[in-house]
């Protein structure tokens, strides 16, 4: 649910990173759902591309039956559901196993080529087992993509196998493909992602452009409300993927081998897609490490010294205490501001709001 936040920082003084300031949040005043705030150090603007709470669809209809979602042939689409939100009254819901054991839903959200893009989303999975109490199904969660939605150069996805390995389900793959190259990383053990069923998991993905060869750079992470730790999961390409910029994320969750009486249903919410790193955080805790919950905020302004936001109240009520995180274009984490308590309206209680779109979607 998005309202109005308003941010201004006040300059004292920063902390320093490798050399570089990291920004610094001074103070925060506050009307209603807007939040002014001053300080220093913000850097460079990533542009807000989408945001999607599915808030504004009606019950049961395909999500591309809006502007903000393309469909993509070979795919079902996903649906308005108020079975499982993660906020508010709404999320996009895949009915996995409706009809064949390897099921594939998905739809497509189309943009401008960006040298680099961060894309955060809410997921939850039902379990899902076979005849033996096995998990049933290997699962995809996201692609980015260069002009198409589900084959495209290059090619970012994460893929999930829930087989058993000491109780703890695994392993997993991040895929990326350079040129005609796949590059595999195989994640296991201690490494692997958090991304049990039947609970909501945040996933966020970043990947820049590489260019004269010297690669390309992503990682992906994930915590959810019962891990206070994320987990992160990075590669470096060897050569230069050669893209002109990623500008296809599909919204997908696909699943081979399902049972069709237990499917592994899924839904995800919040959608957050921008043209890199810088945001602005709302967390449950004054330490980053410590976290479980954060909400990404909408930006509407960005300056060096002052940044302006829409609240996402997320999964915040009306009341709660929350800290204020400022991540610059390189990843550079300010320290906490807070606490501030969240506010009543529209962004913590729900109500019907439009998709938000900054970018036009070029088809």
């Amino acid at each position: 649910m998005v309202g109005r936040f308003l941010i201004v920082f006040m300059l004292v003084f920063g902390f320093v990173v490798d050399g570089v300031a990291s920004p610094f949040v001074g103070s925060v005043s506050i009307s209603e759902e807007s939040f002014r705030v001053v300080g220093s150090g913000f850097g460079a603007q990533s542009p807000l591309i989408l945001f999607d709470d599915f808030e504004y669809g009606v019950q049961g209809e395909n999500l591309y039956s809006y502007p903000n979602w393309d469909k993509w042939n070979g795919l079902k689409p996903p649906v308005f559901s108020t079975t499982k939100p993660y906020a508010g009254s709404q999320s996009a819901f895949y009915k996995l196993g409706e009809s064949t054991t390897d099921d594939f839903h998905g739809v497509g959200a189309s943009f401008a080529p960006q040298s680099e893009i961060y894309v955060s989303f809410y997921i939850w999975w039902a379990d899902t087992t076979d005849s033996n109490g096995d998990p049933a199904a290997n699962l995809k969660f996201s692609r980015l993509n260069t002009d198409t939605l589900y084959n495209g150069v290059p090619l970012l996805l994460f893929t999930y196998q829930p087989q058993k390995d000491n109780n703890i389900l695994g392993p997993q793959q991040i895929v990326y493909n350079a040129g005609s190259k796949y590059i595999t990383y195989y994640v296991n053990g201690g490494d692997r992602f958090d991304i049990s069923p039947n609970k909501w998991h945040r996933m966020e993905i970043y990947w820049k452009r590489g260019t004269n060869n010297d690669g390309a750079y992503y990682y992906y992470s994930d915590f959810d409300d019962s891990d206070s730790d994320a987990s992160y999961k990075t590669g470096i390409t060897t050569v230069d993927d050669g893209s002109t910029g990623i500008n296809r994320f599909l919204m997908e969750v696909s699943a081979t081998g399902v049972d069709m009486s237990n499917p592994p249903d899924a839904w995800i919410d919040n959608v957050y897609i921008s043209s890199g790193q810088s945001r602005v955080e709302l967390c449950n805790s004054s330490s980053w490490g410590t976290r479980s919950r954060c909400e990404p905020q909408i930006i509407t302004s960005w300056k060096e010294d002052e940044i302006l936001f829409d609240l996402n109240g997320g999964g915040f009520s009306a009341g709660e205490s929350v800290y204020l995180f400022v991540v610059d274009s390189e990843n550079r984490l300010s320290k906490s501001y807070g606490p501030l308590i969240v506010p009543s309206g529209k962004a913590t209680t729900g109500g019907i709001e439009p998709p938000f779109l900054k970018q036009p979607i070029t088809k």
